[in-house]
């Protein structure tokens, strides 16, 4: 498996990328996202990126081709356990597309992603591992699972999307270098109008799959109160666009807590539709604890939309608290900074004044695409030395 591609060669005819992911659209997360734009900015450069995924859909999503491995996936996980059938098909893709390079992008629970790594490692393919998860007490799984799999001697370059998630990788992997590989946006298709803040009124947006791990419902729970905070004076409002296994559990919960029409789903949504959403928004409100990026954040923030969220997540690595938005310790700290932009709207301003900055040019793909073609380079040369364990 692989083409013979030297460091010489590889500007004039591009490389053959194989972005691995478990999961991939129609499906719609923070993991999917990145790895179509990805996709369609190395396709843009020249180079032959193909994904490569078990997640069932069409073989090609706007303009990407998608090879679709065709396993059973469990139900509510969204993976497949049959590693072997994981391992013939993608085996068979990886020969048939003589890839020079594999990019797997892990999550935890990815098997697919896991399988390719091995693959490549097996196969002498160059390998770059991406973990978009902070896994926390899961990583014992993967420590446990050391003496069976020994993935530790795996020869792959392992990077992180935030520094939070490299500390998680740096214990589960001793002595291997993690370099953090962050997502991005394009700030040129963020650029929109805000919105005024209106007098008497703050209006909270959030981005997320509605699933237990985003915590929406801790949001929710926290907007109920931020109501009884503030009273009838001032209308506090929240639209969440995505979708998920919780949403009806999440409405049922609106109920409980007497929300009526202040809360908004609006189901999963377009590009357009989420810039739409932060056009209209003072604020947008994250209480994801383990966050590891926040990829819908950096979106607000390239709008420029204050972000409110926890900081023990990949958040911090751009939001400065107190100048373009406010970090957080708890669902507590994050009501009473929510009290403050509503009843202050001096601090609010202060705070859009701030993220009208935008995103660092760290975090956009001019960067990123640039240090990605980096690293690709970079291992088809000598593989550097595994650390053993």
């Amino acid at each position: 498996m692989g083409r013979c591609c030297t460091l010489g060669l590889i500007p004039a005819l591009g490389m053959r990328i194989a972005l691995v992911t478990d999961w991939f659209y129609p499906r719609v997360g923070g993991i999917e996202k990145h790895v179509l734009s990805l996709a369609h900015r190395l396709r843009e450069r020249g180079h032959d990126a193909r994904v490569i995924t078990p997640w069932p859909g069409p073989e090609d999503v706007s303009g990407v081709p998608v090879e679709r491995i065709p396993v059973r996936l469990v139900p509510g996980l969204g993976v497949s356990l049959n590693p072997w059938r994981l391992a013939h098909g993608i085996r068979r893709v990886l020969e048939v597309g003589e890839y020079d390079v594999i990019h797997s992008h892990l999550s935890f629970g990815s098997t697919a992603s896991m399988v390719a790594t091995y693959l490549g490692s097996r196969a002498s393919i160059p390998v770059l591992t991406t973990l978009h998860s902070i896994y926390r007490r899961l990583g014992w799984v993967y420590v446990m699972a050391q003496p069976m799999l020994r993935w530790r001697q795996w020869s792959f370059h392992a990077t992180a999307v935030s520094e939070a998630v490299a500390e998680d990788l740096r214990w589960m992997a001793p002595g291997r270098p993690i370099d953090v590989l962050q997502n991005a946006v394009d700030p040129h298709e963020w650029i929109r109008q805000r919105g005024t803040p209106e007098p008497g009124r703050l209006r909270l947006v959030t981005a997320a799959r509605l699933q237990r791990r985003k915590r929406v419902d801790a949001l929710l729970t926290i907007l109920a109160r931020l109501r009884e905070e503030v009273g009838p004076a001032i209308e506090v409002t929240l639209e969440i666009i995505g979708d998920g296994p919780d949403r009806r559990k999440l409405e049922r919960l609106c109920k409980r807590l007497a929300l009526g029409d202040s809360v908004h789903f609006l189901g999963t949504g377009t590009a357009e539709d989420v810039r739409a959403l932060l056009s209209r928004a003072d604020i947008f409100a994250n209480a994801c604890v383990l966050e590891s990026f926040g990829i819908a954040a950096l979106e607000a923030l390239s709008c420029g939309i204050p972000v409110v969220a926890r900081s023990e997540g990949g958040v911090r690595s751009f939001i400065e608290d107190g100048e373009n938005g406010a970090l957080v310790a708890s669902d507590s700290e994050m009501l009473t900074a929510l009290v403050e932009l509503a009843t202050n709207p001096e601090r609010l301003g202060r705070l859009r004044a701030g993220a009208s900055a935008g995103v660092p040019a760290a975090y956009s793909w001019d960067t990123l695409l640039d240090r990605h073609l980096e690293l690709y380079r970079e291992l088809v040369g000598p593989m550097p030395a595994v650390p053993h364990g």
